[in-house]
């Protein structure tokens, strides 16, 4: 989004969102300094990995440090270096190496909605760490990320036993807990716990902002912002989405511009502002489908099918929402696919087709009923 376009947005916006331009250059110019620093070091760590002409365990440090950079900018990128990394780990024998590709292939196929593949690398990942008594931080985030694919697969016992082993670890080790506490609010917030999880998310953001983690910071207020619209309040949610959006946009994060575009798409249809929902929705599904990430691309077109719902203009509505249930089916996204059941069901009552409105709504009861998801039924 360009400048003026966002600070147009922000003007229109209610009293609690208009903010001076100065403090908003301020923090665009803070925030721009952020994606330099992390673009600087993949260039640095470039220029290392020219100089170093040995294959040994160096070289593979330098070539995962790159590829995992990489993987908000380009998954593609990630690939190559992870994929000489790996190679080279197995030739010399160096497990930690080895562990690292591994996770890292995990990361990417997350990113894709592999699911099933990710939790397979994730849990490789954390075997071979295991055995790594000097690898124990790594072996906490192999438990975080198995936590984040029980999440998106809508398992939150199994997301949130993970977490808690990774919270465990870095207790331990006498780490920073915050992406722990902040993945368990967001369990949290999933199971409608939202004050609970609006609490965990402050203490995350005020980390967060002393650390100065601008990619972090983003995606704690666009959590946030999700559970204030839950709550219902549309105006603090539209501010924090939007502040993410700034964030994401400063810091070059495709991920986090899609997802804080999806929020204020969201955000806007709660108020009943449609044709601007819809505008924020298909402009987030343009980043998603680009960058593959199947549950969000489900996500949004279910989202798309609901503003066309409010439309009237219910066979678009039925087209995405069979798109979305396609995928959601591929990647085992059990929620959403009872989204869309329950969605399919509105419709066909709407159609006065209550035999086949039945038949959804039952599938969709059955579902939710499977993943304990008590907000679906």
């Amino acid at each position: 989004m360009e400048l003026k376009h966002l600070i147009a947005i922000l003007s229109k916006s209610v009293g609690t969102l208009k903010i001076t331009l100065p403090l908003f250059c301020l923090l665009m110019f803070a925030e721009d300094l952020y994606a330099q620093k992390r673009e600087r070091k993949i260039d640095s760590l470039k220029t290392e990995l020219e100089r170093h002409k040995g294959l040994d365990t160096t070289r593979i440090d330098l070539l995962t440090e790159i590829g995992y950079l990489n993987y908000r900018i380009d998954l593609n990128e990630t690939a190559k270096y992870v994929e000489e990394a790996e190679n080279l780990s197995k030739e010399i024998n160096y497990p930690s190496g080895i562990a690292r590709c591994i996770y890292i292939r995990g990361v990417i196929e997350l990113m894709h909605s592999n699911f099933d593949q990710a939790m397979n690398y994730f849990e490789n990942s954390a075997q071979l760490y295991v055995n790594l008594d000097h690898r124990k931080r790594e072996l906490g985030n192999s438990y975080m990320s198995i936590g984040a694919v029980h999440y998106y697969q809508s398992n939150y016992e199994q997301a949130l036993l993970n977490y808690k082993k990774a919270l465990a670890i870095r207790e331990a080790l006498g780490l920073p807990i915050t992406n722990a506490m902040f993945n368990i609010a967001g369990v949290n917030a999933k199971i409608g716990l939202y004050d609970e999880a609006i609490a965990a998310y402050k203490r995350a953001l005020m980390q967060y902002e002393e650390s100065n983690d601008q990619k972090e910071i983003a995606n704690c207020l666009n959590s946030m912002a999700a559970a204030y619209n839950e709550q219902g309040n549309f105006p603090l949610a539209l501010e924090y989405h939007t502040k993410s959006l700034s964030i994401s946009e400063a810091i070059r994060d495709s991920i986090g511009i899609a997802r804080s575009l999806n929020n204020i798409g969201n955000s806007y249809e709660l108020r009943g502002h449609y044709d601007q929902s819809l505008d924020y929705y298909q402009r987030a599904l343009i980043y998603f489908e680009k960058n593959n990430t199947r549950n969000n691309v489900a996500e949004i077109k279910t989202n798309i099918a609901s503003i066309y719902i409010e439309k009237g203009e219910l066979s678009k509505a039925i087209e995405m929402l069979n798109e979305s249930m396609g995928i959601a089916n591929e990647i085992g996204d059990k929620e959403q696919s009872a989204n869309c059941l329950n969605k399919l069901g509105f419709i066909h009552s709407t159609l006065e087709d209550y035999r086949l409105a039945l038949k959804y709504y039952q599938e969709a009861k059955e579902v939710n009923m499977e993943i304990s998801n008590q907000l679906g039924l």
